[in-house]
């Protein structure tokens, strides 16, 4: 007798987080390894991390398919989503960039970025190099990829099992866990809290996506659009730098903003029942 399918729980994001690394270190060893040897020459790593990410969502999506109830074409209902409300999100990511840039600027004086990290981290900001090629792997790709994974499945799934609290935490961890480095874990965390909390207010996954895209491209708009240099937060070194005391008040003072506007006008919506 076939198993009735149930919306994924807690155990079961667990082996889906390890299917998906173990499909992309599969992929990253064997199949560009086999690519390369054909091609004769290496791909360039933004398009390297393109394709990976892309294949390896398809693959997860499908795999997920199977086993568990995933409703890809709920999660991006507008019903509530309004500009007001995406207007308010901007502000609080903003706010929150600010405030989770100091963060990692701690972080990397207690452990600071060395070997192979240090690489990753200058060829993925640090360089002018494929810049095109970074924004859409970046800003654009990994984005889509991440968020219909961990909040259009894996949070979705939670959301059925557990209280909203639990699930945005839970969900939120895994997405930090999954980036498999300190530095980045402490950024994404809260980063996941957010997001989840956005999707479990407006039950869809637009916001996500778009905040999740905003947070990446901050560098990129801050660095080659505004064109401004801000001490900490968008210049690089061997010695970590810490951001001015005005910008980390205008990071809090966004953040907060944003999260008071954000809790009032959700307080205001009605009939919030998870389809």
């Amino acid at each position: 007798m076939e198993n009735k399918k149930t919306y994924i729980e807690i155990k079961d994001s667990i082996r889906v987080l390890i299917m998906y690394i173990f499909v992309f270190n599969i992929m990253v060893v064997m199949g560009l390894g086999m690519l390369y040897e054909i091609m004769g020459k290496t791909l360039e790593v933004t398009l390297e991390n393109m394709i990976i990410s892309i294949v390896s969502c398809i693959f997860i999506i499908k795999w997920c398919e199977k086993r568990y109830i995933v409703e890809l074409k709920k999660l991006f209902n507008t019903k509530k989503v309004t500009i007001l409300k995406l207007f308010f999100m901007l502000i609080s990511i903003t706010g929150l960039i600010i405030l989770l840039s100091e963060i990692d600027n701690l972080v990397k004086v207690v452990f600071p970025i060395r070997g192979m990290w240090k690489e990753l981290f200058v060829d993925m900001f640090g360089q002018e190099h494929n810049l095109w090629q970074k924004i859409i792997a970046i800003v654009i790709v990994g984005p889509i990829v991440e968020e219909l994974l961990f909040r259009g499945i894996i949070l979705k799934g939670f959301m059925k099992h557990y209280s909203p609290k639990k699930a945005v935490i839970v969900s939120a961890f895994l997405f930090a866990l999954v980036h498999m480095n300190i530095w980045q874990f402490v950024v994404a965390f809260p980063l996941g809290l957010i997001l989840g909390w956005w999707f479990v207010k407006t039950n869809s996954i637009i916001p996500c996506i778009l905040g999740h895209m905003f947070n990446n491209s901050i560098p990129f708009i801050i660095t080659y659009i505004i064109n401004v240099e801000i001490p900490g937060f968008n210049t690089s070194g061997e010695i970590v730098q810490f951001q001015p005391m005005w910008f980390n008040l205008l990071g809090l003072g966004l953040f907060s903003m944003g999260v008071i506007l954000l809790v009032t006008i959700f307080k205001n919506d009605k009939n919030q029942i998870i389809e």
